[in-house]
């Protein structure tokens, strides 16, 4: 729910606050569904944004271009959740540095629990959760948030390539496993 407007602080900055409230309406559920990726304890998420969002509120004034402003969203958020993780001993979904293929699972097995669902969708979904955490990451900033593969690879602390390569053995991946018409 939201909570009462503050006290009217001295004229002026219109504007502002309300590039920053559609900002908020258009960004924050990509906020938190890239966030729950991040971490899965949804109450860190969500007073993260709070967070990052009173922060902008206090800096209104020097909010810039959009496309910059999101990625700048993207990368202060998983920066707050990182710190947030840590003062409560979590360790990170996706760690800054470890083994990208430590966690592959085995598809098969998990396959025959969803032979009988058989709606697209959800077959998808469920193998797109089968990737790495980082592979789920690198495909959700790419197609679900559109971003550029410079600025996933800024985003993740990784090179380009390396957002390349991931990228692409995590749609090989889904490719090999996913047969719609079954």
């Amino acid at each position: 729910g939201g909570g009462g407007g503050g006290g009217g602080g001295g004229g002026g900055g219109g504007g502002a606050e309300k590039a920053l409230i559609a900002l908020y309406n258009r960004t924050v559920k990509s906020l938190f569904s890239y966030g729950v990726k991040c971490c899965p304890e949804r109450e860190i998420v969500k007073d993260s944004i709070q967070e990052l969002f009173i922060e902008l509120w206090k800096n209104r004034e020097g909010l810039g271009e959009t496309d910059s402003v999101k990625f700048y969203l993207f990368a202060s958020l998983r920066r707050k959740i990182a710190r947030a993780i840590s003062k409560l001993n979590y360790r990170m979904a996706v760690p800054l540095e470890d083994d990208m293929d430590a966690e592959t699972s085995s598809f098969e097995n998990d396959w025959i629990e969803i032979e009988s669902a058989g709606h697209k969708r959800e077959k998808l979904t469920f193998l797109i959760n089968k990737l790495t955490k980082r592979q789920r990451l690198a495909i959700h900033l790419r197609y679900f948030e559109e971003m550029e593969y410079d600025k996933i690879a800024e985003l993740l602390n990784l090179n380009k390539q390396t957002i390349y390569n991931l990228i692409s053995k995590a749609i090989e991946a889904l490719k090999s496993h996913y047969t719609p018409n079954k």
